[in-house]
């Protein structure tokens, strides 16, 4: 960027050391040649205040606005707004409120049965094994990811998915393997939740009871 200060001086320069060129030449010359030479010298001043003037205005533009030669000014792009995540997912919620409506799972798997008999603990488990089968059985379709019966030897190709088929034991060496089903793993294929109104609070997974007396 031009500097005002250092192209004031510079014209200042320019101006006295032409009025001394001025000087000497009157001493040496006759009052006619000093005339004509003083008025190239005038005309140079003048010419040296336009350019001045100019350059100063030049300086004054380009220090609101630096331009940049062949250079095209950069879009300054708006920070997206980061969404907070949701504090849990409806449908899952949905789904451990049917496990425990069906089931009683929630309650079973907050209680604390180390102080339980093993008698107990069976009888427990019965019920909520009925009520929560009957809760997937209605609501959610599951299948095997293997169909082939656990404990038989099994190939497992070139390609497979590791999301789908886990290898464990002895992995060595590019598929395919050879090994045994231990166990057949689950597949969702279909959900059919039922509809959540719009007034209904999910984060409730079991009301609170009071009974009144």
């Amino acid at each position: 960027m031009l500097d005002k200060k250092k192209l004031f001086v510079v014209i200042a320069a320019l101006m006295t050391g032409s009025a001394a060129l001025l000087a000497f030449i009157a001493i040496s010359l006759s009052v006619e040649k000093v005339l004509l030479v003083g008025i190239f010298v005038a005309l140079g001043i003048i010419m040296s205040a336009v350019i001045y003037g100019v350059v100063s205005s030049m300086v004054a533009n380009s220090s609101v606005n630096e331009i940049l030669p062949n250079e095209a000014v950069p879009e300054v792009k708006a920070v997206p707004e980061i969404q907070a995540a949701p504090a849990f997912e409806p449908k899952s919620a949905q789904t451990l409120m049917i496990l425990q409506k069906k089931g009683r799972l929630i309650d079973f798997l907050q209680e604390d049965v180390s102080g339980f008999s093993d008698a107990q603990i069976g009888n427990a488990v019965r019920a909520i094994h009925s009520g929560c089968r009957e809760a997937i059985t209605e609501y959610i379709k599951i299948e095997p990811v293997r169909h082939e019966p656990e404990g038989n030897d099994v190939t497992v190709e070139a390609g497979f998915d590791p999301s789908a088929v886990r290898l464990t034991g002895n992995v060595t060496g590019q598929p395919p393997f050879r090994g045994v089903l231990r166990h057949c793993g689950w597949r969702v294929v279909k959900t059919s939740l039922p509809e959540i109104s719009g007034g209904q609070d999910l984060s409730i997974v079991e009301p609170a009871e009071v009974e009144i007396l």
